[in-house]
């Protein structure tokens, strides 16, 4: 069980930290607050380097690019995985 969760350079977090986390905890917020992001973060750490869970979470969010090649392929845009993106 996670205790304390710390955040660093992923979305739109510079550094964030919680504390004192139990076996229940409610995160609330407002809309665009980061909520979601701290869950993919625990996602992302409990998938134990699983990519395939990465790709999932960003699919989800429409956080991929177009090839304009025939192919229909897509690729990933990881630049928002990463606070302060351009």
């Amino acid at each position: 069980m996670l205790r304390t969760l710390r955040i660093e350079n992923f979305r739109c977090f510079q550094a964030f930290e919680l504390q004192q986390l139990g076996k229940l905890n409610l995160l609330v917020g407002t809309n665009n607050s980061g909520k979601t992001s701290i869950l993919e973060a625990v996602q992302l750490l409990n998938s134990q380097s699983n990519l395939e869970s990465l790709r999932e979470v960003m699919i989800g969010r429409g956080e991929y690019i177009l090839n304009d090649e025939g192919a229909g392929g897509s690729e990933l845009d990881v630049r928002h995985l990463f606070y302060g993106h351009e």
